[in-house]
């Protein structure tokens, strides 16, 4: 009986807080559309959005808690999440407002890092995913990691000699996004583009991040870059989708095997963000 009510009650905090912050999302996107919302969007941009990052990252790490079935994979994605609004966090406390500049700052390494562990928990869910997980997939999952760590490099060491740093920095984010989509994506088509697993939402996830930080780039590099700006919901619905993601994970899927061209998606992706580094 003491089960069942924990067990009740568990659903109910869950369902609770998705609903909560399905509002919110819509909230903060009304407002950033709408130029305000009661409040300024201002008061949205810089509050309820980090609010809203942390709240999705700990209903990640609560499915981790709380549910056996891939609990390591969810767990490192919401560590993940959790850096990435932290960042949030730290940005609106002590950045908020400032010109855009040309150094980096805590918030970026913490932006930075979420990106290894989105893929390191990726991994575990294609490895539990797939039939026959090739011994080359951590050979491609070593790469991934490694043309990471060469952009972050890259964009860290120009920040310190070249008038082009903010550039280069903000390039790394929606690169190390299509690497992510490309992964996910892959994955899913080799999966039949089933709609009732975590891929699709994780694949929404993916290409809505891709867009933001795609937009957030171009007007920076264009003078039109504004804190209010609606790419701030954008950010917000992607870390929504990856909530959805964990959440639809509550039951097993049969397993796909990957051959073929379906192997070729993260070296080809790994090349792109190689190529980058070259140029």
């Amino acid at each position: 009986d003491v089960r069942q009510l924990t067990n009740s009650a568990m659903r109910t905090v869950v369902r609770s807080t998705g609903a909560a912050l399905v509002a919110g999302n819509a909230a903060l996107a009304v407002a950033l559309l709408d130029d305000g919302l009661v409040f300024p969007a201002q008061w949205w941009a810089r509050w309820v959005y980090p609010l809203l990052s942390l709240v999705g990252a700990g209903m990640v790490l609560l499915r981790a808690g709380v549910a056996p079935r891939r609990r390591a994979a969810w767990g490192i994605v919401g560590i993940g999440l959790l850096c990435s609004a932290i960042g949030d966090v730290l940005y609106s406390l002590t950045r908020f407002g400032e010109q855009i500049g040309s150094t980096g700052s805590l918030s970026d390494a913490l932006w930075l890092t979420s990106y290894p562990a989105f893929y390191a928990g990726m991994g575990l869910l294609v490895r539990a995913s797939t039939r026959h997980f090739h011994a080359s997939m951590w050979l491609d999952g070593l790469a991934v990691a490694l043309a990471f760590a060469a952009l972050s490099a890259l964009a860290l060491g120009v920040l310190l000699t070249d008038s082009r740093a903010q550039f280069v920095l903000l390039l790394s984010y929606p690169l190390a996004d299509l690497v992510f989509t490309a992964l996910v994506v892959g994955i899913w088509a080799a999966r039949g583009w089933e709609p009732t697993g975590f891929w699709a939402p994780l694949a929404c996830a993916g290409v809505t991040n891709t867009v933001a930080d795609t937009a957030n780039l171009f007007m920076i590099a264009t003078g039109t870059f504004r804190e209010d700006s609606p790419v701030n919901s954008l950010w917000s619905a992607a870390a929504l989708f990856v909530v959805i993601a964990a959440w639809r994970d509550v039951r097993d899927l049969p397993p796909t095997r990957l051959d073929g061209g379906q192997l070729l998606v993260v070296p080809v992706a790994v090349a792109l963000m190689s190529l980058t580094v070259l140029l």
